[in-house]
């Protein structure tokens, strides 16, 4: 695991840190300067990776632009999505504390039962949103009705 982890450390410090010039325009188009590099420490499968980031504070918005995290697909919570799934897949089958518990044995990760619970109940309600509008979007004849996906079985047997 932990070579797997230095790997993973390694490639994403090859990427840079993301900076590119002194003033950008983020995907939004707002301008942005550059502030300096900060630290963020992701919780993998392997392990915990820490990564070196270009922080740009927006100039005529408030917040900030981190361009790697786009680049990269770095989650906003400190979890890969790899240990988001296998959360949400333990919380499937036990509490939020076994499923912490379970995470630690089978991975060195360290997350509280609050921490799985939040992010379990935040995709929960995505998925469901998701579910809502494609079922309102059938409904009110916006999108056509899915098809099932079925291959025709040969004589073959």
């Amino acid at each position: 695991m932990e070579i797997g982890r230095l790997i993973v450390e390694w490639i994403i410090q090859n990427r840079g840190t993301g900076y590119t010039q002194r003033i950008i325009l983020t995907p939004s188009q707002d301008k942005a300067i550059y502030k300096g590099n900060v630290t963020k420490t992701i919780a993998t499968l392997m392990g915990d990776v820490t990564i070196q980031r270009a922080y740009y504070s927006k100039i005529n918005e408030k917040g900030g632009y981190v361009p790697l995290d786009r680049s990269l697909s770095i989650p906003k919570e400190n979890c890969s999505y790899a240990v988001q799934e296998a959360m949400s897949l333990f919380a499937i089958e036990d509490s939020f504390a076994e499923s912490a518990k379970k995470l630690s044995k089978l991975f060195p990760v360290k997350v509280s039962e609050s921490t799985i619970r939040r992010i379990v109940q935040k995709y929960g309600k995505d998925i469901t949103q998701t579910e809502t509008d494609e079922v309102d979007g059938v409904f009110s004849h916006k999108q056509p009705v899915p098809q099932p996906d079925i291959k025709s079985v040969t004589g073959d047997q």
